[in-house]
């Protein structure tokens, strides 16, 4: 047990989890008359600076690239399909070790009444640097479709794990949004077998068509972004976890700045802030590209109100110790095991887990 330690942390408890991010910056205006309905946005990994944007339904099957100042750089038609209604992209692992791959989710439902979604899955295309705007098609495409395993339901937000190896859809429109997780398969077209892993503590927000519209998973998989028309909400990943643990946790509400019909967002590939953009239609407003950057790692998480919290109970708690990456310290019995500085604790008792972010002097 760790009795010594609750001397240096007992002042520490009432903390307040912060959000990791910063003020808004206008990167500029996405001035491109077929991106009137942006409904996703990821950040590219072949290519430096580089965001993946596609349209809502109704339109045609291309993807589109801009660069970080909201320059379009290329348009691609993925031949050989025909989309309905397209909600998110995402970029992540896939069937190739050490290749790059794009999501695009034909997910959306509003009125629950689609038999089969469909993902589709290609390698991210390299673009030539040009002057010009780039055009070219994409014909190696993989069709994912598959079915949700508790009844037909409206998404807009597909993330890829590289940890658990798996594709993320949230559900929009419940009052608590649903996450469902599948492997992702190997080459070629397939049938996903998504499961339904947690419940989240917020979704539909009283007004017609709200929910949850975006997210996405950091590149090293340690942390989460999910974001409904009104506000961002952050998740920590502790090493070792599971989704569905880290999902179990409350989130921090993150500083963001309402669009009119906002329905993207992405981390950025070098992980340094997060990004998100909006419709232009049906309000008439030209979309910008914004970018909430990096101020600190973001783990100090404090989840329990500290009223909930008997410090003589914490002598019967179990504790584990990370580092202030995440990692949890193995082999760590008593005070003296440890250095003085900044670490990360997870006290579980009484079936409740909660974590602080601690100095401890020796």
């Amino acid at each position: 047990m760790f009795t010594i330690l609750v001397i240096f942390i007992s002042l520490l408890l009432g903390s307040v989890p912060q959000s990791p991010f910063g003020e808004r910056s206008d990167l500029g205006i996405i001035d491109y008359s077929q991106l009137k309905e942006i409904s996703g946005i990821a950040a590219g990994r072949v290519n430096k600076d580089i965001f993946w944007l596609h349209n809502d339904s109704g339109n045609d099957n291309k993807i589109y690239a801009i660069d970080r100042s909201a320059k379009l750089k290329a348009v691609y038609v993925l031949k050989g399909i025909k989309l309905i209604d397209t909600e998110d992209i995402a970029i992540g692992l896939g069937p190739e070790k050490g290749e790059n791959y794009i999501y695009l989710a034909d997910i959306g439902d509003n009125d629950a009444t689609r038999d089969k979604k469909f993902i589709y899955r290609f390698k991210e295309p390299h673009i030539p640097s040009s002057d010009s705007v780039i055009s070219a098609e994409i014909v190696d495409i993989d069709t994912l479709s598959f079915v949700f395993p508790d009844g037909k339901r409206d998404a807009e937000t597909i993330m890829i794990d590289p940890l658990g190896m798996d594709i993320v859809i949230v559900s929009k429109r419940d009052e608590n949004a649903h996450v469902y997780i599948a492997n992702i398969p190997p080459r070629g077209s397939s049938e996903l077998n998504f499961k339904n892993i947690a419940h989240l503590p917020f979704g539909y927000e009283g007004f017609n068509n709200s929910g949850v519209t975006a997210g996405d998973i950091a590149g090293d998989g340690s942390e989460i972004l999910i974001k409904t028309y009104s506000k961002v909400y952050y998740y920590r990943r502790l090493s070792g976890e599971k989704l569905q643990e880290t999902f179990s946790r409350k989130p921090v509400n993150v500083d963001y700045i309402m669009e009119p019909q906002g329905e993207a967002l992405c981390f950025g590939a070098k992980n340094e802030g997060f990004y998100t953009t909006s419709e232009s239609s049906p309000l008439n407003i030209t979309p910008h590209l914004y970018f909430y950057r990096r101020i600190s790692t973001g783990i100090d998480e404090g989840y329990l109100p500290p009223a909930k919290l008997n410090l003589n109970d914490l002598n019967f708690a179990n504790i584990d110790i990370y580092s202030m990456e995440g990692k949890r310290l193995p082999d760590i019995k008593t005070a003296e095991d440890i250095n003085t500085g900044m670490y990360f604790l997870k006290f579980t008792y009484d079936d409740t887990s909660f974590f602080r972010n601690v100095f401890i002097v020796k």
